[in-house]
């Protein structure tokens, strides 16, 4: 309980939630903001996501992709994640970003097929309206 309380964010999917808190994923959801986890970020694999704070309940959408290997997905969505708002974008282009990366992932075996930088960096810049 001390480290979800110290948590600005936490995600996981929803087995993930049932398992941490006892409960079913919306009662868990509610728990984990009331407990002061700043943003809940449950990952659904193919039916996408959704972001869960205080006064924000955003739905994300997969990102099309024909799936090889799901390994890694939802690391490759965390980073995503994590990366657009290090780049200073909101939560819902956090979002769409974290949904291409996992995208891009599960596109190939194992790393095969992650995002590189000149990627994320092209990506980005599709998302800021810069090409």
């Amino acid at each position: 309980m001390p480290f979800l309380r110290r948590a600005s964010f936490v995600f996981a999917t929803e087995s993930e939630l049932k398992t941490l808190c006892g409960l079913p994923p919306d009662k868990a959801l509610a728990f984990l903001l009331d407990v002061g986890v700043g943003l809940v970020v449950c990952k659904m694999g193919d039916r996408g996501a959704r972001i869960v704070g205080r006064r924000l309940d955003l739905y994300v959408p997969p990102h099309p992709a024909e799936v090889v290997d799901v390994t890694g997905a939802g690391d490759l969505f965390a980073a995503g994640f994590i990366g657009a708002l290090l780049e200073g974008l909101g939560l819902e282009t956090a979002g769409r970003l974290a949904a291409w990366a996992a995208s891009r992932g599960i596109g190939g075996l194992g790393r095969s097929a992650y995002p590189d930088a000149p990627a994320w960096r092209e990506r980005v810049a599709e998302e800021r309206g810069d090409t």
